[in-house]
């Protein structure tokens, strides 16, 4: 301790020690905010800055319409607009962004049922504003007025 006390007393700028230590203090209660609210932040950047009227309509392998939903929404991309709705859309997340595997929806006898399941053997093909999607639903940007025709296709 008596080290300590006597680097102190010889110490010939004391101020430089007192702001180094203000530094890394600052420094230190920086990083413990960022950590807390960065999510937050980019959470948002998820959103456009107005809201926009969308059309989703789904068929199954033989075309038949399964259901068509408007959104209002202020969401950026398509795969945003799903990920808010998953007790429609079921998605997975893949080292390319999210997948459709399959949609919950309201049959005619007006009962729930399931269209999807094993990507091996069949996929969604996405169709925007009537052309094929050459994207993921994390690239497709919504847009007024956009309309969105979601089409099971068997392998």
């Amino acid at each position: 301790m008596k080290k300590i006390i006597n680097w102190f007393k010889n110490y010939k700028k004391p101020w430089k020690l007192l702001i180094i230590n203000l530094l890394v203090i600052i420094a230190g209660a920086s990083i413990i905010i960022n950590i807390a609210y960065l999510p937050k932040y980019f959470g948002l950047k998820i959103h456009n800055e107005t809201s926009v009227n969308i059309n989703v309509t789904a068929k199954d392998d033989k075309n038949k319409n399964l259901f068509t939903l408007q959104y209002q929404s202020s969401m950026k991309t398509l795969g945003d607009l799903m990920a808010l709705h998953s007790t429609v859309y079921d998605l997975q997340m893949t080292g390319f962004g999210r997948f459709l595997l399959g949609i919950t929806y309201i049959n005619i006898e007006g009962k729930k049922d399931y269209l999807g399941g094993d990507p091996n053997t069949a996929y969604w093909a996405i169709k925007k504003n009537n052309e094929m999607a050459m994207v993921g639903i994390d690239q497709l940007y919504l847009h007024t007025n956009d309309t969105f025709e979601l089409v099971y296709t068997k392998l």
